[in-house]
């Protein structure tokens, strides 16, 4: 029978390591032995030639600290951990032997069910697994698409490179999922990664405007950028979750019946333009455009600021961005009460 399957594309060098597993040698030969299937399953369907190592480990932060990045970073190991998402597994960019590879590691408390295919948790296990060597795949065909890109800065003003780098997420995720979408309950997946984005989407304007509140006292445009850019990109990342699935498994559920906090958000415009850009980069991924294939992406970018209420106009090339944030009254400390005052300034001839 797998004669008739193609072969797998995991590196004989490929190596897994488990980490703090409890002492029962029975349950460790099992785990062994399903998860290097599951890894030179997934070989047979992903492009895995750039997967250096796996590491599962019940403690995380120590899984992920083992790791030789092969190069020296303060925020590789670095995941996401808070109120709204905590990351159950990280592909990590490493260098062996000068070319860019990943190391993928998963928290076994999120997947040890493998082990048992009637667990309740199995199907969320294996995708789980599979979706992080998706990102494997996608590392291998950015890396050959745009050469020297990935554990480096890209060139240009610091604005624009924070633009491109935090929209690359989104592309990240759809593309991950639209690979292995196939893998898992799809129902219940759309239905998860639904809610994750429609939750995203809910409250983002609002934390968005609580930065520009802070900005109003602070001055900082660097860091109003940084500190609205995150709630104003989550959802963007979350609905590149939730768009790959959507098309990897061909659904055609209306975004508005499966969301509908983003029905009423301020995102009902941007989402689709987002979902065309990200089906464009997808469909043109091999026509050679290198970094200019992600300049649609960016673009939405810069829309998603404008509509959370920070305009940003670029200057002339290489001079970075002119910021301009509106007064209103959702973005004000004291809301209504210093616009009234903002108004009777202008009409003073103060401002």
């Amino acid at each position: 029978m797998t004669d008739e399957l193609p072969p797998s594309t995991v590196p004989q060098s490929t190596n897994l390591a488990l980490m703090n597993f409890p002492e029962d040698q029975e349950f460790i030969q099992k785990f062994s032995d399903e998860m290097t299937g599951a890894i030179v399953a997934c070989g047979r369907f992903l492009d895995l030639e750039r997967l250096a190592g796996v590491t599962v480990g019940y403690d995380f932060d120590a899984a992920l600290a083992s790791v030789d990045l092969g190069y020296e970073s303060a925020i590789a190991r670095q995941y996401t951990n808070n109120s709204d998402v905590v990351a159950v597994a990280k592909a990590m960019n490493v260098r062996r032997d000068g070319k860019v590879m990943s190391h993928v590691v998963y928290n076994a408390n999120v997947i040890d069910a493998l082990v048992d295919p009637a667990h309740e948790h199995h199907l969320d296990a294996l995708h789980i697994i599979a979706h992080e060597f998706g990102h494997v795949a996608e590392l291998k065909w950015r890396d050959e698409a745009m050469p020297g890109l990935l554990l480096t800065r890209p060139e240009g003003e610091w604005v624009d490179v924070t633009l491109l780098l935090t929209i690359l997420t989104a592309w990240e995720e759809y593309a991950a999922c639209r690979m292995t979408g196939m893998i898992g309950d799809r129902e219940a997946l759309k239905h998860r990664y639904a809610q994750e984005f429609d939750r995203a989407a809910g409250y983002s304007l609002a934390r968005a405007q609580e930065q520009i509140k802070q900005y109003r006292t602070h001055g900082d445009v660097d860091r109003l950028l940084v500190e609205a850019g995150e709630p104003i990109a989550m959802p963007l990342k979350m609905a590149g979750y939730l768009l790959g699935h959507l098309d990897a498994i061909e659904a055609t559920d209306a975004l508005e019946e499966l969301c509908p906090a983003y029905a009423k958000s301020h995102l009902v415009t941007l989402i689709p333009a987002l979902r065309a850009a990200l089906r464009t980069v997808w469909d043109e991924r091999d026509a050679g455009k290198g970094l200019a294939i992600f300049d649609a992406l960016k673009a939405l970018m810069i829309q998603a600021y404008a509509a959370a209420g920070i305009e940003l106009t670029p200057l002339s090339e290489g001079e970075g961005y002119y910021a301009n944030v509106p007064f209103t009254a959702e973005t004000m400390p004291n809301g209504e009460a210093d616009m009234i005052v903002a108004r009777l300034r202008q009409q003073l001839g103060l401002d």
